[in-house]
């Protein structure tokens, strides 16, 4: 199976290397924009592909197009909470992780200190800190599907600066995988409904 390398537009960073289907459900969670550009991997390094002209690479949405991709798989429910509202818990599969570690980028890096000492938000931070969430929680659903869960419930996100100067973000999500089944709806007994 293919591998691709994506970008957000020519000019932007090489985001990462994905199979068709990952890319399928990274788009249709709204994790890739379809002006999202895409190179088939085939052995070539990053330097070598960021090299091609970005006429040679391939909007997603007209990869999805071209490809032959079976159907994406039903949504996971993924709270907070203990339990789902409407439906029971039937059975536990254990704990489930999805973990990234990113590494900051020393432009970015300055454009955000320059940003803290006169003040204003870090844009390049704030959408690092969204695409690892991201990343953190697609690893969690797919770790979920392979244990056959219906749900994971109980979430967390934790975030940890790690590496020498902490040049290096970790961000980890946690959640119980459970089974689940709709709730029966309450049926009054036929014999109730005689004294009526």
């Amino acid at each position: 199976m293919p591998t691709y390398y994506i970008r957000e537009n020519p000019e932007a960073d090489i985001k990462g290397t994905y199979s068709l289907e990952e890319l399928q459900v990274m788009f249709a969670g709204g994790g890739v924009s379809a002006n999202c550009r895409a190179i088939e991997a085939s052995g070539q390094s990053h330097r070598q592909l960021t090299r091609i002209p970005s006429e040679e690479w391939t909007l997603v949405a007209d990869l999805f197009a071209s490809a032959a991709l079976p159907p994406l798989p039903a949504p996971i429910p993924v709270v907070t909470t203990q339990t789902l509202p409407g439906v029971s818990i039937t059975r536990s599969h254990g704990i489930v992780t999805g973990e990234v570690i990113m590494g900051a980028n020393f432009l970015r890096d300055f454009a955000a200190g320059v940003r803290d000492i006169v003040g204003g938000r870090s844009g390049a931070y704030e959408s690092k800190l969204r695409e690892g969430r991201r990343l953190a929680m697609d690893e969690l659903v797919a770790e979920a599907r392979r244990c056959g869960a219906d749900a994971v419930v109980a979430v967390s996100i934790g975030y940890e600066v790690v590496g020498p100067n902490g040049s290096m973000l970790m961000i980890c999500a946690t959640g119980t995988a459970v089974s689940v089944e709709a709730n029966q709806p309450n049926k009054v007994p036929d014999d109730d409904l005689a004294h009526l």
